[in-house]
């Protein structure tokens, strides 16, 4: 498995609209696009250099993302890594002792594969592996 970048990172917001201020008008990042995933996050993605930032809220009426920043409050969610083959690369770092929140890679933001690392197993960190272009 080779890791061929750090895609993006995560960050947990209760309040969108103030969150992009930070980003676009004080930080000067650029929005490059927002999607409603799966009915229950809004995520708006700002490119930083060959990475980007996924600031995510809650989709009205869901309360998925809320409940997750009421546990462990805002902020960085999970460090995603860009990866050619997910089920190769999982299985590799299932060899080599590390779990994974779910058994097999599911559809993730904008067409791309995607897993979840056990924080357990990462020490305390939301390890995401995405494969793009399926």
């Amino acid at each position: 498995m080779k890791i061929k970048r750090i895609i993006d990172m995560g960050i947990l917001v209760s309040c969108m609209e103030s969150a992009l201020r930070l980003y676009t008008d004080d930080l000067g990042l650029r929005l490059q696009r927002r999607e409603a995933f799966q009915g229950v996050a809004d995520i708006a993605f700002l490119p930083v250099g060959a990475t980007e930032l996924e600031i995510i809220s809650d989709l009205p009426p869901a309360k998925e993302v809320s409940s997750l920043i009421a546990e462990k409050g805002e902020g960085v969610h999970h460090i995603a890594f860009e990866v050619d083959n997910i089920p190769e690369a999982m299985k590799e770092l299932k060899e080599k002792g590390i779990s994974f929140r779910e058994p097999e890679p599911k559809p993730g933001a904008h067409g791309t594969l995607t897993a979840f690392m056990d924080p357990r197993s990462t020490h305390g960190v939301l390890i995401e592996l995405v494969q793009i272009g399926l």
